[in-house]
């Protein structure tokens, strides 16, 4: 049977809290960055971007979304779209 917990999980804590934050405010920094990625290509489609974010239907994902960003996905695209050229890596 594993153990419950372990000393890293434990130093994860305590370094998210050291710097102020909480688990939930990283998971959702890491879940808005992702969902930038995954806008920044314009071959994917707003259901390919929702499905890896963990949303089950449009609707949830794009009043979520409007909650981030204050527009659609669509729109945010749209205003954003200089900024999302894939730099040469």
């Amino acid at each position: 049977m594993p153990r419950q917990g372990s000393r890293g999980e434990r130093t994860l804590q305590r370094r998210i809290t050291d710097e102020g934050s909480t688990f939930r405010e990283v998971v959702a920094e890491a879940r808005h960055e992702l969902w930038r990625r995954l806008l920044a290509d314009s071959a994917s489609s707003i259901d390919e971007v929702e499905c890896p974010l963990g949303y089950q239907d449009t609707g949830s994902f794009y009043r979520a979304f409007r909650d981030w960003e204050d527009v659609t996905p669509n729109r945010w695209r749209e205003l954003n779209a200089t900024d999302l050229a894939v730099e040469p890596g």
